[in-house]
């Protein structure tokens, strides 16, 4: 007699299963009877069906672990569906239970009697070819579905769309399908788009589902894409504007402001980003000039000529934005406001200023409709035209003596230039207002010379030659550099390209050379004699090229054998001048607005080199220990010198032991430094020692002996002078 090694227990012997209701369960206990471990699996069995068909019921678990002799698992088994029987079953049937075991290679059969109420029948089979549909907006779209009927019965089958708009559905979102026994019916759902604006663009997930009879599994993932149509319409409301407006300027003869509107109409079915350039018609003119720079020796590949016109970001002066950008949802109307806020001459002729507005959409190749238009803004004076003729002789007496008297006794416009001789006794300043001036020193005060120059543009620069200080070398906006002698007032005029406005001068320490930098990129070096004029030489004895608008210069090192060149995007570069070769120093990455402002070297330490930039830091670089040593030239200090705002000028004492710095802010900053040209750790702060309203572009540095002379120029047409007494433990001491 043969000893069984699996023995197993139903926890029902009938079961009742009604199709429409909830799945039904019963447990099944199986024991170990053999001597050794093992593991069981169950499968249940119908008459008539594949034993491996199995959807329609399922096991948990599907296999047990391992358990030992004498031991018992426990299976749970829940009929989903009426049994796969073809044509469908209702009544009584009976099940077979069947355990295996891989082990003991032994099995064991146990019989359940199901009944089934109601009518057995089993579920339709839908099938659905195709998953993915793409179409634009106003297309139709046909969903195909297949139907068939396994049962020996006719049922009646309720389809329904779900996920789509139901609109997009003209036939409506559900189709009801009587279908013979053994028959297969094709069931095709229309999807009209309608117009681009109700029709969004991108994937739409959706589903066909088997509403009845009741489904036995999940319907597939539909997606249908839409494709992105449809235009955007640019506008512009007003094209033209008054300041003050025409209709109330007696009501309001100072109204500054005018009001644009800008509007996106996004007749297309993608959300998009607006975005608007508007650039001044002079500024396109320049730039068109200007499109062809030469790049400096040995750089990086020149910059793209989309980046390169990225200056015309910035909007023209007085013209603000907002919001920057419109996002426009489809069918959505959404608009900028573009203002003009002017200052208004008080005399004069009506100026028109002509503004170019270019619309662009990010991210997207969609039509964009009269995307570039021209605005343009009347300026009227205050005093209209009548008023001026009246009152003419009046005005210009009045307007003659505020000037001879405003001239004599300062600038009256922004200083962008100051600078002591060589001991300290006279400044020379040049400004916005076309002049230069002289300044005699008088204790800890300034008092007003001559008038060495009133020239017709603005003058950005101005220098004494470094020995005897009887020259002075400056720089026009126009792009004119002048040279003169202060003993004899000979001049000479020095200038390669008209509107190439000059940034920097500097002389190399004999005289016999002047450099320039100018706003085209260039670096350029003019040789001067000592009889000036006659013997100058008109045209450049060395051009070196920039990528970037060169906004500051210094000599750096015992035998001017280097120039440091800093400016647009704070770019940094050394040019050795001997060998024609520049190289990049590591500088902190800046935008098309930011600038390196200044470079200043200490005369008797000429490697030690300071560096101020727009973004409102002030480094210091000890440039002999890279150079002498092929180390990276990294700064030995840096700190943001004014809160964060733009540091516009800086200057070192003769010993390098002190830094004076001027900012945006409206201060005068005094830094203290150790021998090592770092700031001294007792004194990280710095002492604040002149205070202004508005912002200070420039600042200059003489030392006598422990006495300092700071003098400054900044926005409000002031040049000041500060004095300092340092006492002996604020002094550096001599470097090694």
């Amino acid at each position: 007699m043969t000893t069984k090694s699996i023995s197993t227990e139903i926890s029902e012997s009938v079961l009742e299963f009604a199709p429409e209701k909830a799945p039904v369960s019963f447990d099944i206990t199986v024991d170990n009877d053999s001597r050794q471990f093992a593991s069981f699996q169950v499968s249940l069995v119908a008459p008539g069906i594949d034993p491996n068909q199995r959807g329609w019921y399922q096991l948990f678990p599907s296999v047990s672990a391992k358990i030992p002799p004498g031991d018992r698992a426990q299976f749970q088994a829940q009929l989903l569906t009426v049994p796969p029987v073809p044509g469908g079953f209702t009544g009584t049937m009976n099940l077979t239970v069947k355990v295996y075991s891989t082990e003991l290679r032994d099995e064991d059969r146990q019989d359940l009697r199901l009944i089934i109420t109601g009518e057995g029948l089993l579920p339709p089979k839908l099938t659905i070819p195709d998953t993915t549909f793409k179409a634009q907006p106003q297309e139709q779209v046909e969903v195909l579905t297949k139907l068939y009927n396994p049962n020996r019965k006719s049922i009646e089958v309720l389809l329904e769309v779900a996920g789509l708009n139901p609109l997009w559905l003209p036939d409506g979102t559900q189709r009801t399908v009587t279908l013979l026994p053994a028959e297969e019916k094709r069931v095709t759902f229309l999807c009209k788009l309608p117009a681009p604006v109700h029709a969004p663009n991108g994937v739409h997930p959706f589903t066909i589902n088997l509403i009845d009879p009741a489904p036995t599994a999940l319907p597939p993932q539909l997606l249908l894409e839409v494709l992105p149509q449809g235009h955007v319409e640019f506008q512009c409301d007003p094209l033209e504007q008054w300041i003050p407006a025409k209709a109330g300027r007696w009501l309001n003869p100072f109204d500054s402001i005018a009001d644009y509107t800008l509007t996106f109409h996004n007749r297309s079915n993608m959300v998009l980003t607006g975005e608007v350039q508007v650039v001044d018609e002079e500024d396109v003119q320049r730039q068109q000039r200007q499109r062809r720079l030469p790049r400096f020796p040995g750089r990086r590949k020149p910059v793209p000529e989309a980046i390169a016109e990225a200056e015309t970001l910035v909007l023209p002066t007085g013209f603000a934005l907002e919001p920057a950008q419109a996002v426009v949802e489809p069918g959505a109307v959404t608009s900028l406001h573009l203002t003009a806020k002017k200052s208004l001459p008080w005399l004069g002729w009506a100026r028109l200023q002509r503004v170019q507005v270019q619309a662009s959409l990010a991210d997207s190749q969609l039509d964009l409709r009269n995307d570039s238009q021209t605005l343009e803004l009347h300026i009227l004076p205050i005093i209209p035209v009548l008023w001026q003729a009246l009152g003419g002789l009046l005005g210009l007496f009045l307007l003659g003596l505020l000037w001879w008297v405003l001239t004599e006794r300062g600038h009256t416009s922004k200083v962008n230039s100051v600078q002591f001789n060589g001991i300290g006794t006279e400044v020379v300043s040049s400004a916005n207002d076309q002049t230069i001036r002289r300044w005699r020193v008088s204790g800890r005060r300034l008092v007003p010379q001559a008038v060495l120059e009133r020239g017709d543009k603005a003058i950005r620069v101005v220098t004494y030659r470094p020995f005897n200080n009887d020259w002075i070398a400056s720089g026009f906006e126009n792009g004119a550099i002048q040279v003169q002698s202060l003993l004899s007032g000979t001049r000479a005029t020095l200038e390669l390209e008209r509107d190439d406005r000059v940034f920097d001068l500097v002389f190399d320490r004999d005289a016999r050379a002047l450099w320039s930098a100018h706003g085209s990129g260039r670096v350029l070096r003019w040789g001067l004699n000592a009889d000036l004029g006659a013997a100058s030489s008109r045209e450049p004895q060395q051009t070196i090229e920039a990528d970037f608008a060169v906004s500051a210069l210094s000599l750096v090192g015992e035998d001017d054998a280097l120039l440091a060149v800093g400016g647009r995007n704070q770019q940094f570069a050394l040019v050795d001048l001997e060998a024609g070769e520049a190289f990049d120093i590591p500088y902190r990455n800046g935008t098309q607005t930011d600038f390196i402002t200044s470079l200043a070297t200490a005369e008797e330490h000429p490697d030690l080199l300071a560096v101020s930039d727009s973004q409102g830091f002030v480094s210091l670089w000890n440039l002999a220990n890279c150079l002498s040593n092929s180390r990276p030239c990294e700064p030995i200090d840096e700190w943001q010198a004014h809160g964060g705002d733009a540091v516009r000028s800086v200057a070192l004492s003769a010993d390098g032991c002190y830094l004076a710095s001027a900012g945006d802010d409206g201060r005068v900053w005094l830094w203290f430094l150790t021998g090592a040209g770092e700031r001294r750790p007792d004194q990280l702060e710095g002492r604040p020692l002149q205070r202004s309203n508005q912002p200070l572009n420039t600042v200059d540095m003489h030392q006598q002996e422990r006495r300092l002379s700071v003098v400054s120029g900044g926005d409000d047409s002031k040049v000041r002078l500060r004095r300092v007494r340092v006492t002996p433990d604020e002094q550096c001491g001599r470097r090694g």
